[in-house]
């Protein structure tokens, strides 16, 4: 979900954010280069990871392009491909933002093109059973992001998000995928074969 600075956020948006940061931030790899594929308008999630990262590079189409010490922003269409070095990331995160890819098949392997041997890939995305939620708090209470729930184009569970892994490259034994915030969300781990 957007995070645009010109409006104000709907009430549980930064509640939500947090939520996900928090599941996903002990999982960079400390000093390593991280790819935030569909970054926020303001690359808030790679300004977190401060003093952790050697490099963040931030990937969307609503952020104004931004080189600013170690983090920089592109704006860019995710399409089918990430114009970024092969093997170069040692992290690559899609945060609440694979239920937005047209292509999200391309856009994972991709994500595993760019990540090093070692490398980790982190997303988090709605699951299916928080549909009908996030439609009721968006369009009925308005404290989610309407904007954003109305581009979902797809809800994922565990194993589809996983297979889509497994196509890109990744192995079986090195993806993980849990539930969390209530069962709402999904998270998942893969680990590029060293």
């Amino acid at each position: 979900m957007r995070n645009d600075n010109s409006k104000k956020e709907p009430l549980l948006e930064p509640l939500l954010y947090e939520l996900r940061v928090r599941k996903v931030i002990g999982h960079i790899p400390r000093g390593g280069r991280v790819c935030d594929i569909c970054c926020d308008a303001n690359g808030r999630f790679l300004r977190r990871l401060g003093k952790r990262i050697k490099e963040g590079i931030g990937l969307d189409k609503h952020v104004e392009p931004l080189i600013d010490g170690k983090i920089s922003l592109r704006r860019v269409e995710l399409d089918r491909t990430i114009d970024l070095e092969s093997e170069f990331f040692d992290c690559a995160t899609l945060l609440a933002a694979i239920e937005h890819l047209a292509y999200p098949a391309e856009i994972i392997k991709e994500a595993f093109r760019i990540l090093k041997p070692g490398g980790v890939l982190l997303i988090t995305t709605p699951s299916p059973a928080a549909k009908k939620v996030l439609e009721f708090l968006a369009f009925k209470l308005g404290i989610v992001s309407s904007e954003g729930v109305r581009e979902h184009k797809r809800y994922y569970d565990k194993k589809s998000l996983k297979e889509l892994c497994l196509r890109a490259g990744f192995s079986d034994n090195n993806i993980v995928a849990e539930n969390f915030e209530f069962g709402y969300n999904i998270f998942l781990k893969a680990v590029k074969d060293k």
